[in-house]
């Protein structure tokens, strides 16, 4: 049976979202720039995609190793910082309407997390602690009391940007055993910034992460 532009358009999107919040399970940021790409052809919006890739460029966000490059340069290689990677191409998703959120904050809401978030990431803090301060994310993952570190991301109007908060964690030892009760945020990100302004590290953040990785290492570009 032959599928219909839309049906496809919809197979797309759901792959899209499923690889947006499970990256490392669908093959990491090679696949999802592939399912990204496949949906902006599918939408007619092939050139916006290529300007996101450049504006990426641009804003430091895009590496020669990619992506994952740039969140390398704020998070520990262990785990793969696979979640930030994707965070920051849920960007354009969010923009052109793609993104599945379970709770959109209003604009009043998103205005006093972004308001309180510098100051906030000042001190060290703890996945419950974002969520207590800021309430459920926007996307369904992400919940207190998981040991496996993860990044909560906090959605209003397509026109506003995506603010992602990356916590950390290491599972050690047989039994899921983890190096931390519960993962400690490391960064706040603000969608649609330079690197320079676009991450706010906490204490622990900059200590585990005092410097930057060699951006010419040689890895594969993405």
């Amino acid at each position: 049976m032959t599928r219909s532009a839309e049906e496809i358009r919809a197979h797309l999107r759901l792959k899209v979202n499923y690889a947006l919040r499970r990256p490392g399970m669908w093959g990491g940021e090679s696949t999802l720039r592939v399912l990204l790409e496949a949906l902006a052809f599918a939408d007619g919006i092939e050139a916006q995609w290529h300007r996101e890739t450049e504006d990426l460029r641009e804003r430091g966000l895009f590496l020669p190793t990619g992506v994952l490059g740039t969140a390398k340069r704020v998070m520990p290689d262990d785990p793969e910082p696979d979640q930030v990677m994707a965070s920051m191409y849920a960007e354009f998703a969010h923009r052109v309407g793609w993104l599945d959120v379970e709770r959109r904050l209003t604009a009043a809401e998103h205005a006093d997390l972004l308001a309180r978030l510098p100051d906030w990431c000042t001190a060290d803090r703890t996945l419950s602690d974002v969520v207590a301060a800021f309430g459920e994310s926007s996307l369904p993952y992400g919940r207190a009391g998981s040991p496996w570190p993860t990044t909560l991301v906090y959605a209003a109007d397509p026109g506003l940007p995506l603010i992602c908060l990356h916590t950390w964690n290491v599972i050690v030892g047989p039994g899921v055993q983890a190096a931390h009760p519960e993962p400690v945020l490391l960064a706040a990100h603000i969608g649609g910034r330079p690197f320079e302004t676009a991450f706010l590290r906490t204490p622990e953040g900059l200590r585990l992460r005092p410097e930057e990785p060699d951006d010419d290492e040689d890895v594969e570009e993405a």
